[in-house]
Protein backbone atom coordinates (compact mmCIF):
# COMPACT_ATOMS: atom_id res chain seq x y z
CA UNK A 1 0.00 0.00 0.00
CA UNK A 2 2.80 2.55 0.72
CA UNK A 3 4.31 1.86 -2.71
CA UNK A 4 0.92 2.25 -4.36
CA UNK A 5 0.25 5.53 -2.55
CA UNK A 6 3.74 6.72 -3.49
CA UNK A 7 3.03 5.82 -7.11
CA UNK A 8 -0.31 7.64 -7.17
CA UNK A 9 1.26 10.75 -5.64
CA UNK A 10 4.48 10.80 -7.70
CA UNK A 11 3.28 9.53 -11.09
CA UNK A 12 0.02 10.59 -12.76
CA UNK A 13 -2.33 7.68 -13.43
CA UNK A 14 -2.55 6.66 -17.07
CA UNK A 15 -5.20 4.52 -18.72
CA UNK A 16 -4.35 2.42 -21.75
CA UNK A 17 -1.22 1.24 -23.53
CA UNK A 18 1.55 0.70 -22.41
CA UNK A 19 0.08 0.45 -18.89
CA UNK A 20 0.57 2.31 -15.62
CA UNK A 21 3.87 1.51 -13.89
CA UNK A 22 3.90 4.06 -11.08
CA UNK A 23 7.33 4.31 -9.42
CA UNK A 24 8.31 0.82 -10.57
CA UNK A 25 10.69 -0.23 -13.34
CA UNK A 26 7.83 -1.34 -15.57
CA UNK A 27 4.14 -2.17 -15.43
CA UNK A 28 4.73 -5.89 -14.83
CA UNK A 29 6.74 -5.13 -11.66
CA UNK A 30 3.86 -3.07 -10.30
CA UNK A 31 1.35 -5.77 -11.23
CA UNK A 32 3.35 -8.39 -9.29
CA UNK A 33 3.17 -6.27 -6.14
CA UNK A 34 -0.53 -5.69 -6.77
CA UNK A 35 -1.38 -9.39 -7.07
CA UNK A 36 0.49 -10.26 -3.84
CA UNK A 37 -1.20 -7.38 -2.02
CA UNK A 38 -4.64 -8.23 -3.39
CA UNK A 39 -4.35 -11.93 -2.57
CA UNK A 40 -3.19 -11.14 0.98
CA UNK A 41 -5.97 -8.59 1.49
CA UNK A 42 -8.61 -11.01 0.22
CA UNK A 43 -7.41 -13.70 2.63
CA UNK A 44 -7.45 -11.23 5.52
CA UNK A 45 -10.90 -9.95 4.54
CA UNK A 46 -12.29 -13.49 4.49
CA UNK A 47 -10.70 -14.31 7.86
CA UNK A 48 -12.13 -11.10 9.34
CA UNK A 49 -15.56 -12.06 8.01
CA UNK A 50 -15.32 -15.51 9.58
CA UNK A 51 -14.39 -13.95 12.93
CA UNK A 52 -17.14 -11.34 12.51
CA UNK A 53 -14.73 -8.40 12.51
CA UNK A 54 -16.66 -6.46 9.92
CA UNK A 55 -14.74 -3.18 10.18
CA UNK A 56 -11.47 -4.99 9.55
CA UNK A 57 -13.14 -6.92 6.73
CA UNK A 58 -14.21 -3.65 5.07
CA UNK A 59 -10.68 -2.21 5.39
CA UNK A 60 -9.06 -5.30 3.88
CA UNK A 61 -11.67 -5.46 1.13
CA UNK A 62 -10.86 -1.84 0.25
CA UNK A 63 -7.14 -2.69 0.07
CA UNK A 64 -7.97 -5.62 -2.21
CA UNK A 65 -10.05 -3.37 -4.43
CA UNK A 66 -7.28 -0.76 -4.70
CA UNK A 67 -4.78 -3.48 -5.56
CA UNK A 68 -7.07 -5.06 -8.15
CA UNK A 69 -7.90 -1.74 -9.84
CA UNK A 70 -4.22 -0.80 -10.01
CA UNK A 71 -3.43 -4.23 -11.43
CA UNK A 72 -5.95 -3.66 -14.22
CA UNK A 73 -4.37 -0.25 -14.93
CA UNK A 74 -0.98 -1.92 -15.47
CA UNK A 75 -2.47 -3.89 -18.40
CA UNK A 76 -0.51 -6.92 -17.22
CA UNK A 77 -2.20 -10.02 -18.59
CA UNK A 78 -0.18 -12.36 -16.36
CA UNK A 79 -1.29 -10.35 -13.32
CA UNK A 80 -4.91 -10.44 -14.46
CA UNK A 81 -4.68 -14.21 -14.96
CA UNK A 82 -3.24 -14.62 -11.47
CA UNK A 83 -6.00 -12.46 -9.99
CA UNK A 84 -8.65 -14.68 -11.56
CA UNK A 85 -6.81 -17.76 -10.26
CA UNK A 86 -6.72 -16.40 -6.71
CA UNK A 87 -10.41 -15.48 -6.81
CA UNK A 88 -11.24 -19.00 -8.01
CA UNK A 89 -9.18 -20.57 -5.21
CA UNK A 90 -10.64 -18.39 -2.48
CA UNK A 91 -14.20 -18.79 -3.74
CA UNK A 92 -13.74 -22.57 -3.72
CA UNK A 93 -12.41 -22.30 -0.16
CA UNK A 94 -15.43 -20.32 0.99
CA UNK A 95 -17.84 -22.72 -0.71
CA UNK A 96 -16.15 -25.78 0.79
CA UNK A 97 -15.84 -24.15 4.18
CA UNK A 98 -18.61 -21.95 5.50
CA UNK A 99 -20.69 -20.71 2.56
CA UNK A 100 -24.43 -20.67 3.19
CA UNK A 101 -25.27 -19.66 -0.36
CA UNK A 102 -22.71 -21.35 -2.68
CA UNK A 103 -24.84 -20.67 -5.78
CA UNK A 104 -24.46 -16.92 -5.26
CA UNK A 105 -20.69 -17.23 -4.92
CA UNK A 106 -20.48 -19.34 -8.05
CA UNK A 107 -22.54 -16.77 -9.95
CA UNK A 108 -20.24 -13.93 -8.79
CA UNK A 109 -17.22 -16.03 -9.74
CA UNK A 110 -18.60 -16.68 -13.22
CA UNK A 111 -19.17 -12.97 -13.75
CA UNK A 112 -15.61 -12.15 -12.63
CA UNK A 113 -14.14 -14.75 -14.98
CA UNK A 114 -16.15 -13.39 -17.91
CA UNK A 115 -15.09 -9.82 -17.09
CA UNK A 116 -11.44 -10.89 -16.78
CA UNK A 117 -11.66 -12.76 -20.09
CA UNK A 118 -13.12 -9.75 -21.87
CA UNK A 119 -10.48 -7.53 -20.28
CA UNK A 120 -7.67 -9.87 -21.31
CA UNK A 121 -8.84 -9.93 -24.92
CA UNK A 122 -9.24 -6.13 -25.00
CA UNK A 123 -5.79 -5.58 -23.47
CA UNK A 124 -4.20 -7.97 -25.97
CA UNK A 125 -5.84 -6.28 -28.95
CA UNK A 126 -4.86 -2.84 -27.66
CA UNK A 127 -1.23 -3.85 -27.14
CA UNK A 128 -1.00 -5.56 -30.50
CA UNK A 129 -2.51 -2.65 -32.43
CA UNK A 130 -0.09 -0.22 -30.79
CA UNK A 131 2.82 -2.52 -31.72
CA UNK A 132 1.54 -2.86 -35.32
CA UNK A 133 1.30 0.93 -35.65
CA UNK A 134 4.80 1.44 -34.23
CA UNK A 135 6.26 -1.17 -36.61
CA UNK A 136 4.59 0.37 -39.64
CA UNK A 137 5.49 3.94 -38.71
CA UNK A 138 9.14 2.92 -38.24
CA UNK A 139 9.11 1.22 -41.66
CA UNK A 140 7.64 4.36 -43.27
CA UNK A 141 10.26 6.52 -41.54
CA UNK A 142 13.09 4.30 -42.78
CA UNK A 143 11.62 4.39 -46.27
CA UNK A 144 11.36 8.15 -46.35
CA UNK A 145 14.79 8.87 -44.86
CA UNK A 146 16.92 5.92 -45.94
CA UNK A 147 15.09 4.52 -48.92
CA UNK A 148 14.47 1.14 -47.28
CA UNK A 149 11.63 -0.89 -48.74
CA UNK A 150 8.47 -1.12 -46.64
CA UNK A 151 8.05 -4.82 -45.88
CA UNK A 152 5.79 -4.41 -42.86
CA UNK A 153 2.06 -4.71 -43.66
CA UNK A 154 -0.33 -1.98 -42.66
CA UNK A 155 -1.76 -2.34 -39.13
CA UNK A 156 -5.24 -3.18 -40.42
CA UNK A 157 -3.79 -6.00 -42.55
CA UNK A 158 -1.90 -7.72 -39.73
CA UNK A 159 -3.12 -11.02 -38.26
CA UNK A 160 -2.47 -12.18 -34.72
CA UNK A 161 0.24 -14.82 -34.31
CA UNK A 162 1.41 -16.73 -31.22
CA UNK A 163 4.22 -14.22 -30.84
CA UNK A 164 1.69 -11.40 -30.95
CA UNK A 165 -0.57 -13.04 -28.37
CA UNK A 166 2.35 -13.70 -26.02
CA UNK A 167 4.28 -10.45 -26.68
CA UNK A 168 7.17 -12.33 -28.36
CA UNK A 169 7.33 -14.91 -25.57
CA UNK A 170 6.42 -17.79 -27.87
CA UNK A 171 9.51 -17.22 -30.01
CA UNK A 172 11.70 -16.98 -26.90
CA UNK A 173 10.32 -20.27 -25.53
CA UNK A 174 10.86 -22.07 -28.84
CA UNK A 175 14.44 -20.78 -28.97
CA UNK A 176 15.01 -22.11 -25.43
CA UNK A 177 13.63 -25.56 -26.32
CA UNK A 178 15.92 -25.72 -29.36
CA UNK A 179 19.01 -24.76 -27.33
CA UNK A 180 18.66 -26.76 -24.12
CA UNK A 181 21.77 -28.05 -22.36
CA UNK A 182 22.20 -30.13 -19.24
CA UNK A 183 24.24 -27.45 -17.45
CA UNK A 184 22.60 -24.23 -18.66
CA UNK A 185 24.05 -21.03 -20.11
CA UNK A 186 26.38 -18.31 -18.87
CA UNK A 187 23.70 -15.61 -19.03
CA UNK A 188 19.95 -15.41 -18.51
CA UNK A 189 19.61 -13.43 -21.75
CA UNK A 190 18.31 -15.78 -24.44
CA UNK A 191 21.03 -14.89 -26.96
CA UNK A 192 19.82 -17.39 -29.56
CA UNK A 193 16.45 -15.67 -29.79
CA UNK A 194 18.02 -12.20 -29.77
CA UNK A 195 20.25 -13.18 -32.72
CA UNK A 196 17.38 -14.82 -34.59
CA UNK A 197 14.95 -11.97 -34.01
CA UNK A 198 17.44 -9.20 -34.66
CA UNK A 199 16.59 -7.59 -31.33
CA UNK A 200 19.98 -5.88 -31.17
CA UNK A 201 20.95 -4.71 -27.71
CA UNK A 202 17.61 -5.58 -26.15
CA UNK A 203 18.13 -8.10 -23.35
CA UNK A 204 15.34 -10.64 -23.03
CA UNK A 205 15.14 -13.33 -20.39
CA UNK A 206 12.84 -16.33 -20.67
CA UNK A 207 9.74 -14.48 -19.41
CA UNK A 208 8.75 -17.81 -17.85
CA UNK A 209 9.87 -19.10 -14.45
CA UNK A 210 10.17 -22.71 -15.57
CA UNK A 211 11.77 -22.07 -18.96
CA UNK A 212 14.05 -19.56 -17.24
CA UNK A 213 15.50 -22.07 -14.78
CA UNK A 214 15.74 -24.67 -17.55
CA UNK A 215 17.68 -22.29 -19.83
CA UNK A 216 19.87 -20.74 -17.13
CA UNK A 217 20.73 -23.89 -15.18
CA UNK A 218 20.01 -26.81 -17.52
CA UNK A 219 17.14 -29.18 -18.16
CA UNK A 220 17.89 -31.19 -15.00
CA UNK A 221 17.32 -28.11 -12.84
CA UNK A 222 14.20 -27.28 -14.88
CA UNK A 223 12.76 -30.75 -14.30
CA UNK A 224 13.48 -30.47 -10.57
CA UNK A 225 11.73 -27.09 -10.32
CA UNK A 226 8.66 -28.38 -12.17
CA UNK A 227 8.58 -31.49 -9.97
CA UNK A 228 8.93 -29.40 -6.81
CA UNK A 229 6.18 -27.01 -7.90
CA UNK A 230 3.77 -29.86 -8.63
CA UNK A 231 4.51 -31.50 -5.26
CA UNK A 232 4.14 -28.20 -3.41
CA UNK A 233 0.82 -27.53 -5.15
CA UNK A 234 -0.41 -30.99 -4.16
CA UNK A 235 0.62 -30.42 -0.53
CA UNK A 236 -1.07 -27.01 -0.55
CA UNK A 237 -4.30 -28.53 -1.90
CA UNK A 238 -4.09 -31.34 0.66
CA UNK A 239 -3.46 -28.89 3.51
CA UNK A 240 -6.46 -26.81 2.44
CA UNK A 241 -8.73 -29.85 2.23
CA UNK A 242 -7.80 -31.09 5.72
CA UNK A 243 -8.09 -27.69 7.43
CA UNK A 244 -10.78 -26.02 5.32
CA UNK A 245 -13.39 -26.08 8.12
CA UNK A 246 -10.96 -25.22 10.90
CA UNK A 247 -9.03 -22.20 9.65
CA UNK A 248 -9.97 -19.22 7.55
CA UNK A 249 -6.39 -19.16 6.30
CA UNK A 250 -6.29 -22.76 5.08
CA UNK A 251 -6.30 -21.65 1.44
CA UNK A 252 -3.22 -19.42 1.87
CA UNK A 253 -0.60 -21.88 0.52
CA UNK A 254 -2.86 -22.83 -2.38
CA UNK A 255 -3.58 -19.20 -3.26
CA UNK A 256 0.09 -18.26 -3.46
CA UNK A 257 0.95 -21.45 -5.32
CA UNK A 258 -1.63 -20.33 -7.89
CA UNK A 259 -0.06 -16.85 -8.05
CA UNK A 260 3.43 -18.30 -8.52
CA UNK A 261 2.39 -20.73 -11.25
CA UNK A 262 0.06 -18.39 -13.18
CA UNK A 263 2.42 -15.41 -13.20
CA UNK A 264 5.40 -17.75 -13.59
CA UNK A 265 4.05 -18.96 -16.93
CA UNK A 266 4.72 -15.49 -18.40
CA UNK A 267 7.32 -13.86 -16.12
CA UNK A 268 10.60 -15.00 -14.51
CA UNK A 269 9.42 -14.82 -10.89
CA UNK A 270 11.31 -17.77 -9.40
CA UNK A 271 14.11 -15.58 -7.95
CA UNK A 272 13.86 -14.85 -4.19
CA UNK A 273 14.22 -11.10 -4.83
CA UNK A 274 11.02 -11.17 -6.91
CA UNK A 275 8.10 -10.20 -4.68
CA UNK A 276 6.15 -13.23 -5.93
CA UNK A 277 9.13 -15.57 -5.58
CA UNK A 278 9.81 -14.29 -2.08
CA UNK A 279 6.18 -14.71 -0.99
CA UNK A 280 5.98 -18.17 -2.51
CA UNK A 281 9.14 -19.34 -0.73
CA UNK A 282 8.00 -17.87 2.61
CA UNK A 283 4.74 -19.82 2.35
CA UNK A 284 6.64 -23.03 1.57
CA UNK A 285 8.44 -23.14 4.92
CA UNK A 286 5.39 -23.69 7.18
CA UNK A 287 3.69 -25.75 4.46
CA UNK A 288 6.46 -28.36 4.49
CA UNK A 289 6.28 -28.58 8.29
CA UNK A 290 2.51 -29.09 8.24
CA UNK A 291 1.11 -32.49 9.17
CA UNK A 292 -0.92 -33.75 6.22
CA UNK A 293 -1.70 -37.18 7.65
CA UNK A 294 -4.51 -36.11 9.98
CA UNK A 295 -7.96 -36.86 8.57
CA UNK A 296 -11.17 -35.08 9.42
CA UNK A 297 -14.29 -36.84 10.65
CA UNK A 298 -15.85 -36.18 7.27
CA UNK A 299 -13.02 -38.01 5.49
CA UNK A 300 -13.26 -40.98 7.83
CA UNK A 301 -16.98 -41.19 7.06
Amino acid sequence: MPFLLWSYIAVPVTVGYPGYKGVFYDANCLSMCCIVMTASALLLAYASYVHRKFKAMAAYALCALVGAVTLVLTLSRSGLLALVGVVVILTAAIIAGTAKHPARLLAILAVLIVIAGIGGVAITKDKMMEAYIEDYELAVYNNEHYGQEITVPKPEDRKLSMDDLTSDRWGIWMAILHNLTWNGHETSVVKEWVAQDGAGERHFNAHNAFFGVTYNNGFIAGALLIGYTLLAAWRAARYYWIHRKESAYAATPLAFCAVFVLVGMFESVYAPFSVIGCTYLLVQAPLWRADLTRRTAEEHA
